[in-house]
């Protein structure tokens, strides 16, 4: 008999230490169901804009480019600075299309070029500008259209030079052409820019913006003109709040329901039986048959 009390209490003792700490856990959970206020998701509204640019690459000798750039943002509503003005955060991608120009001038042959009959050579050169690359920064909108942007620009800048090589002899005749292989530059960094527009509302929630940009890159600075259209939508906020409520609420839910159903009895067997948590049979065990000898 006390053989058999023992048993008995080893069973019950380990039965506790299974459903002990899977109750607790669950418990643990239930708060999921009332925590409406605690998951919220950020008070923010979501922005679009693409632009059509105009940069100045003077500086660097070759005339204008144009390109695309489109930004995503996430207004900051927590955030004011001054009465009715946003401030958001954003990144973007801006491509831009390769420029380039060409020359031509006459210099004197090398030794290898007078070796081969040349008494000058003209050559034709042609040099290329190819950036392009992505940003990330900061947008402040006032109330009154005006807005001031900055970040910085992930680059990538590529500088190439071709080179076509015509030896002339001395009548002025052609004796050769050399098409010497490309040569490139390529260079990636982080350049700082800063912006101030206008952003006109066409819609409620479509507005034109035209802005000007100064971009200090490679110890130089140009600047860009953008034109093009911006869009927001405030009704992402309420979207992301219910997700984030049926997702609680969900939780909440099911942790209740298995925590009453360990309790109920006080176990697995309702884990094992219920239709939703089923779970493959134990093997079935062989007790040997306990004897208890006389005393």
């Amino acid at each position: 008999r006390d053989a058999a009390c023992d048993w008995s209490s080893d069973v019950c003792s380990s039965d506790l230490k299974i459903t002990l700490p899977l109750t607790l856990g669950l418990c643990a959970l239930i708060p999921l169901a009332h925590a409406d206020e605690e998951l919220a998701p950020p008070d923010v509204d979501f922005y679009a804009e693409a632009q059509m640019l105009r940069a100045d690459m003077d500086p660097y000798g070759f005339d204008t480019a144009d390109g695309l750039n489109i930004k995503i943002g996430m207004w900051l509503n927590s955030v004011t600075l001054g009465k009715n003005s946003r401030f958001g955060l954003e990144g973007g991608f801006v491509s831009q299309s390769e420029v380039s120009n060409d020359s031509q001038f006459t210099r004197a042959p090398s030794v290898s070029e007078q070796n081969a009959g040349a008494s000058s050579v003209r050559v034709q050169e042609e040099n290329s500008l190819d950036l392009g690359g992505f940003t990330v920064g900061a947008l402040w909108q006032s109330p009154y259209w005006l807005y001031l942007r900055g970040g910085g620009y992930i680059y990538n800048f590529k500088l190439e030079n071709r080179q076509d090589r015509i030896l002339l002899d001395g009548s002025g005749n052609t004796v050769n052409t050399v098409n010497d292989a490309p040569v490139s530059d390529s260079q990636s960094g982080i350049a700082p820019y800063l912006g101030a527009g206008l952003a006109v509302p066409l819609l409620d929630n479509l507005s034109l913006t035209v802005d000007y940009q100064q971009t200090q890159l490679e110890s130089e600075s140009y600047g860009t003109m953008g034109i093009g259209l911006r869009y927001s939508k405030a009704a992402t906020r309420r979207m992301l709040h219910a997700c984030t409520r049926w997702v609680s609420l969900s939780v909440g839910r099911v942790a209740c329901r298995l925590a009453a159903l360990l309790h109920k009895h006080h176990g697995l067997v309702a884990i094992h039986d219920h239709p939703v948590f089923q779970v493959p049979a134990h093997r079935t065990q062989h007790h040997l048959p306990l004897h208890i000898l006389p005393q």
